[in-house]
């Protein structure tokens, strides 16, 4: 589990299938620029921003959230469940729940350190990806474009997506997203 220092966050945005009893979850950090009235204000603000830039991608019988955020005000941990949820809106045949893109987070710090990763599992359709697992390059820029829009509307939410550490540090900034041309696979999502 990642370290969250001071003015930071943990967001975990459940992603779960009608016609499945499993769900899964994208995880990320945050760097809170200003305080929100409660954990839960701040989970609603990331669901949001979430949902408004990122739900293109996503199958339309996938329900987005609520969002569970731990907050480290300075003075101790807060958490929170926001209210704020919906679905995705790709009306597209989707891979199966094992085949998710794998999105690279960039930062400016060198290093492991400075790199990160997320999951996007019902993004991928069935057309955008070969046998061998290859992603289609321009599906992946649309991916892209969307984590990239999804970034700065977070920053205008006054909430910079960074990469927390299981140590200690300073968590990096992100400054860029990049889809993988290679879909990730997980065995045990197919349970």
């Amino acid at each position: 589990m990642a370290t969250i220092p001071a003015t930071y966050a943990q967001v975990i945005t459940p992603l779960t299938h009608v016609n499945l009893s499993r769900s899964a979850a994208v995880v990320y950090g945050i760097s809170v620029l200003s305080s929100p009235a409660s954990a839960s204000d701040l989970a609603d603000t990331c669901n949001a921003a979430f949902r408004a830039d990122l739900s293109a991608l996503i199958d339309s019988q996938v329900t987005i959230g609520p969002s569970h955020v731990s907050w480290n005000d300075g003075s101790g941990i807060f958490s929170g469940d926001g209210t704020d949820s919906g679905n995705g809106t790709l009306s597209d045949n989707t891979c199966p729940p094992n085949v998710a893109l794998l999105v690279r987070k960039t930062t400016a710090a060198p290093g492991r350190a400075g790199r990160g990763r997320m999951y996007l599992p019902w993004a991928a359709t069935e057309a955008s990806v070969t046998e061998a697992g290859a992603f289609d390059p321009a599906a992946a820029a649309v991916v892209n474009a969307a984590f990239e829009d999804w970034r700065t509307a977070m920053e205008g939410d006054d909430n910079r997506i960074v990469v927390l550490h299981a140590g200690a540090g300073t968590p990096a900034a992100v400054t860029a997203f990049s889809c993988d041309l290679r879909v990730a696979t997980q065995r045990r999502r197919l349970r």
